[in-house]
């Protein structure tokens, strides 16, 4: 049985002032993602916690395992 779309994906956060390069140690595959206005030039609109959780909906399924540092883990 074919189980490749069951397993499950991590999506990192990162926290404040880091970007998404903190996961590259990780030994696992994860989706490392980059807030805007924090570690990048582009300004970020709102800076609530709604603003951010609305920011990685897109990539948040139920086969989805949220792992967060500092802001990321206030977020997940």
């Amino acid at each position: 049985m074919d189980r490749s779309n069951t397993r499950p994906k991590w999506l990192a956060l990162h926290g404040i002032p880091a970007g998404p390069g903190v996961w590259k140690r990780l030994d696992i595959p994860v989706h490392a993602h980059r807030f805007s206005g924090i570690a990048t030039t582009a300004p970020r609109r709102e800076w609530t916690l709604d603003s951010f959780v609305e920011e990685i909906l897109p990539h948040y399924d139920s086969q989805t395992i949220l792992l967060g540092h500092d802001l990321g883990a206030v977020v997940a």
